[in-house]
């Protein structure tokens, strides 16, 4: 049995609104999961019910093999960290860490050495006697781990923790939380609208949409087999390309370009093409080609960026180059791609094709 389990959960307001629709997840002892998905999706939601800050309206919640939705927040076992640190002003960083051990009336010998083992792991120990006041907006996030670590819980729950973090200060945070983690084992269930957050951080991914997991896997399963045109566009920087296509008897057609597949789907009829911006190259030795017209370049350092559009086909398309690419470069270009980089959907389903 996993560490936790989440057997069709429902989540239904006063008002009717269904946020969550019959999910089901069991993570294991040591996992870590990411529910990852657009604004509103249902994933905060989801996560509060595990915490217990939300009643679920059907299912079951098991957290080391006991059941505990029906249990206060106080008695899951597990620590939350919050996206806005909801850390006590007035407290030194020591009594902030401290609080929740206090209140559940363990030792002062237990607690000191609880709060210094985590300030140590988290390089706070210089820091124990200020305020929240007087520290960054990182070290302010490292103290509210710290609160969760000296519970030492079943779980640890994130609830977008790094939102309110510098791009720069965000990737630090990140690679913190993701070596912490694996030095502490505790299973850990992270929310976030971030998908490169996701990517890095996750052993499994969980793709939320509209209340419902759309795909559940690896980061790597779920970049390069999307199961369906939803999970596709939203994970993957820059998205995916999309583009109107038809297949019939194993050949495709995008536009004025028609290609024979060597491994076509059992399918004939409209279907949504999908193909990255890092899937389209500038060499003739890759299979198929696209008369590429572009409209603008973002150099961005390592690769440049260049947007625009394909003889034929309506859709502006992206693709990503190499650095060199030069500003007064010819703006008409070929590019190729590989049938196995390609990703056909069902235009009516919007279900990946096999």
């Amino acid at each position: 049995m996993g560490a936790l389990r989440l057997t069709n959960i429902h989540k239904t307001y006063a008002n009717g609104h269904q946020a969550v629709r019959g999910i089901n997840i069991e993570i294991e002892k040591g996992e870590f999961l990411v529910l990852v998905g657009p604004s509103g999706c249902g994933k905060s939601t989801l996560l509060r019910t595990i915490a217990g800050l939300e009643a679920i309206s059907e299912g079951e919640i098991h957290i080391a093999g006991q059941r505990v939705d029906t249990e206060a927040p106080a008695k899951r076992d597990i620590a939350m960290v919050f996206q806005n640190y909801a850390l006590y002003p007035h407290m030194t960083v020591y009594k902030n860490m401290a609080y929740g051990l206090h209140n559940r009336g363990v030792d002062k010998q237990t607690i000191d050495q609880k709060v210094k083992h985590a300030a140590g792991l988290l390089k706070l120990t210089d820091y124990l006697h200020r305020k929240p006041s007087q520290l960054s907006g990182g070290q302010r996030q490292r103290v509210a781990m710290g609160r969760a670590i000296v519970r030492d819980p079943q779980a640890f729950l994130f609830d977008e923790p790094l939102s309110n973090l510098d791009a720069k200060l965000r990737v630090q945070m990140r690679n913190e939380i993701k070596t912490l983690q694996r030095s502490l084992g505790t299973t850990s269930v992270y929310v976030t609208h971030d998908q490169t957050e996701a990517m890095t951080l996750a052993d499994r991914l969980a793709v939320v949409n509209a209340g419902v997991i759309e795909q559940m896997g690896s980061p790597m399963e779920i970049y390069e087999r999307p199961q369906t045109v939803f999970v596709a566009g939203f994970i993957g920087s820059p998205a995916m390309n999309f583009l109107t296509g038809r297949l019939h008897n194993g050949r495709l057609e995008i536009g004025e370009l028609s290609i024979v597949l060597q491994q076509p789907p059992r399918f004939d009829g409209e279907v949504i093409v999908g193909l990255r911006p890092e899937h389209l190259y500038r060499q003739a030795e890759h299979a198929f080609s696209l008369p590429f017209q572009i409209e603008v370049l973002e150099p961005l350092g390592a690769d440049t960026l260049v947007w625009g559009h394909v003889s034929g086909v309506q859709e502006t398309v992206v693709a990503r180059l190499s650095r060199a690419y030069p500003a007064d470069a010819p703006r008409t270009l070929t590019l190729y791609f590989n049938e196995a980089e390609l990703h056909l959907f069902d235009a009516a389903t919007e279900q990946r094709l096999s």
